[in-house]
């Protein structure tokens, strides 16, 4: 009896240490996995990852505007230095202007002042004798033509019926202007007296006369004058400001305004 219970004892003894060992070496396996198993982080949410890009798009783009607003205000600033270094070439070259222009009104000035008593002669030709001069020649025809006596200072020979004549006195080089329009009545030879202009007169009178030109063309009455033309009786005067025929608006009739 007693050897059959320490049979027994025995034999579950040794089961239940196999089922011990069997768990042991099952937990042993399971580590064994688990360590194997690679552990994957835990993801963030979607929206907080759209928050950082959002973020991250946003300080970007507030960097590149602060890189312009840095090349616009270098170039604002460039362009305020041309434009004070445009204003200085500016107001050098009015300078230049109103200097070159001063020397030219003086220059003009002077000129008109030397030919101030000299009268230009047309259509004629001085023939002289043995020791006469052309200014004796020219006093002669003067006095025969025009009935006055005046003493000439120089003559000069522009060619073979074109003189320059310097008249000793300026009153009597107006009184030969003012009767110079009894050379008309001589049809056979078209013989002109006008005053000796300067370049820029002689341009300004050339252009009076091709407006003179033009209206003559439509059927108007014309008459050309010093710096002035006559339409119709209605008095056109030269504007040296505008450089340009003006109509006169106190339209005054004088005896005498010839002087081309």
């Amino acid at each position: 009896m007693k050897k059959q219970e320490e049979s027994d004892v025995e034999g579950y003894s040794t089961d239940d240490s196999r089922k011990r060992q069997r768990e042991e070496e099952e937990n042993n396996e399971i580590k064994k996995k688990s360590k194997k198993t690679v552990r994957t982080p835990p993801k963030k949410k979607r929206s907080d990852t759209e928050m950082e890009d959002l973020k991250n798009m946003m300080q970007k783009l507030m960097e590149e505007e602060k890189e312009i607003r840095k090349e616009n205000h270098k170039y604002h600033e460039i362009l305020d230095k041309l434009a004070e270094e445009n204003k200085e070439i500016k107001r050098e070259n009015n300078e230049m202007k109103t200097k070159m222009q001063y020397m030219e009104d003086k220059l003009e000035q002077m000129e008109r002042h030397q030919k101030k008593n000299n009268i230009v002669i047309y259509g004629m030709e001085l023939t002289k004798e043995k020791n006469e001069t052309l200014e004796k020649k020219l006093e002669e025809w003067i006095k025969n033509n025009l009935g006055i006596d005046v003493e000439i200072e120089s003559v000069y020979k522009i060619n073979k019926e074109m003189y320059v004549g310097q008249v000793s006195k300026y009153e009597k080089k107006i009184e030969i202007m003012k009767k110079k329009s009894c050379l008309r009545e001589n049809e056979n030879k078209k013989i002109f007296i006008t005053n000796d202009l300067t370049k820029k007169e002689r341009d300004i009178q050339g252009w009076i006369r091709e407006e003179a030109n033009a209206e003559k063309e439509k059927g108007n009455k014309v008459r050309i004058g010093y710096k002035k033309l006559t339409i119709n009786e209605k008095i056109w005067t030269w504007n040296s400001k505008t450089y340009r025929l003006e109509e006169q608006k106190e339209q005054v009739k004088r005896p005498q305004d010839s002087k081309n």
